[in-house]
């Protein structure tokens, strides 16, 4: 694939998309998407999102919606020839930005042109208008660059494309490790026609309402923490607590990450509210999170970990004792493409880099590896007998990396009962510390 023939699908691209979104199912525990009614069909679509996982974003928009979508990204990373076809096979063209010379802006030309015969071709664009990945749950200030190449490419079609953007939220619960969950919400597409009559006036209005506009679209569909750093990571932890404390407890719930986003909402425009008006209450809350952490952080403790021994704790650890043996047999079946993600992300000085490249080399080395396993089975082993021995490696492989994380949990829900034992004041402060704190989110949301 070139870049002349971006807009054409591919049915290489096509067989990776299938596969990839297969894998990509199972890469996160849960995968959740509202709102695909919202993309219209037949109709040229830019789609605009906040960025905070590199890849992993475009790969949840193109998962979410089985198209094939095409990225612009930033020209510099476009100057190897070898990755510059790799990229165009993978979908994404140049854009040029200011610090690349003022002398490249005129190849951005090239871009809207192209863009205007993908959208014309019935391609969805996809944009993130932040600009960069950022490591904060808030929605950063926004370039225009999705209203110059919005509004170019209705202008070289003649204002007749009738494009639609539709603003897309993403939220990970942490978009550095796998088995995490995912929520992808697509809103209500916003019409370029009703800025047209405006951008014909003045065109540099029009795209301050569109990107106002934009914004808008995409505040609503994310986490959107717009408080200072010095209080960023209160609201972080206490989200946190939130969710394990009353969303993290069914782990089959279809509609648990959605309804786990509407209540981490209404918590942060409660929080705001009473922050705004200097509110007594959230700033003790503040105080007695800030001194929860600091114990936690004394005896390395993590706050998911503080909680009584319940019937389900014990079900949970009798499960995995009795499991263990399938774990073993996945982990050293398939510890190859299971563990060379992480020898090669350690040294990845950007971690949000981290969960890409371990997608990535997961992916395509599980595919390698699966598929030399295959042939090694056929040629030694009855057809039968080999093809029974693939499916039980790949049933214990995927096993195995749900059940890694209930293992490791159930290993430092041990070290706090241990904590009983060793420094029983602390067991019990870090209890009684964590139910006031609880209790005080539940009147704040009372309110």
């Amino acid at each position: 694939m070139s870049e002349k023939t971006i807009h054409e699908k591919s049915w290489l691209f096509q067989l990776l998309l299938v596969l990839g979104r297969r894998f990509h199912r199972f890469y996160y525990r849960k995968f959740t998407v509202v709102g695909l009614g919202n993309v219209p069909e037949n109709e040229p679509v830019i789609f605009v999102s906040n960025h905070q996982n590199a890849l992993m974003d475009a790969l949840a928009i193109i998962f979410s919606t089985g198209k094939q979508v095409v990225f612009l990204a930033r020209a510099d990373i476009f100057k190897k020839p070898f990755i510059a076809k790799l990229l165009y096979f993978l979908k994404i063209l140049p854009v040029y930005r200011f610090r690349d010379g003022i002398e490249h802006m005129s190849e951005n030309d090239k871009t809207f042109l192209h863009a205007t015969k993908i959208l014309r071709y019935g391609t969805p664009i996809a944009l993130f208008p932040e600009g960069n990945h950022g490591d904060q749950k808030k929605l950063r200030p926004l370039k225009k660059g999705v209203c110059r190449i919005a509004f170019r490419a209705e202008e070289l079609s003649g204002f007749e494309l009738g494009i639609k953007i539709v603003p897309v939220g993403l939220d990970y619960t942490n978009w550095q490790k796998r088995n995490q969950d995912l929520l992808v919400q697509f809103g209500n597409p916003i019409e370029l026609a009703g800025f047209i009559p405006q951008y014909k006036e003045n065109p540099a209005k029009a795209m301050n309402e569109l990107l106002q506009a934009v914004s808008e679209g995409i505040r609503p569909l994310m986490i959107d923490i717009q408080q200072p750093d010095e209080r960023y990571e209160f609201y972080m932890q206490t989200l946190e607590m939130q969710r394990y404390a009353y969303f993290d407890t069914k782990p089959f719930d279809r509609n648990g990450c959605y309804r786990k986003f509407q209540a981490q909402k209404e918590l942060i425009r409660k929080l705001d509210d009473r922050f705004c008006s200097g509110d007594a209450e959230a700033i003790e809350l503040e105080k007695d999170v800030k001194k929860y952490q600091a114990t936690l952080s004394t005896h390395n403790l993590k706050d998911r970990f503080v909680k009584k021994v319940s019937p389900k704790l014990l079900l949970t650890a009798c499960f995995a004792i009795l499991t263990f043996p399938l774990h073993l047999i996945g982990f050293f079946l398939n510890y190859i493409p299971y563990k060379l993600p992480y020898f090669l992300i350690k040294n990845a000085e950007d971690t949000q880099f981290h969960s890409s490249l371990d997608f990535a080399v997961w992916f395509l080395s599980s595919l390698v590896y699966y598929l030399i396993l295959i042939i090694l089975a056929l040629t030694i082993f009855p057809f039968c007998p080999a093809l029974c021995g693939i499916a039980l490696g790949i049933i214990a492989g995927l096993f195995t990396v749900f059940y890694s994380r209930y293992l490791i949990d159930s290993f430092k829900f041990i070290r706090f009962l241990f904590l009983k034992i060793s420094v029983k004041k602390a067991y019990y402060d870090l209890l009684g510390q964590k139910e006031r704190i609880l209790s005080q989110l539940q009147e704040i949301l009372r309110d």
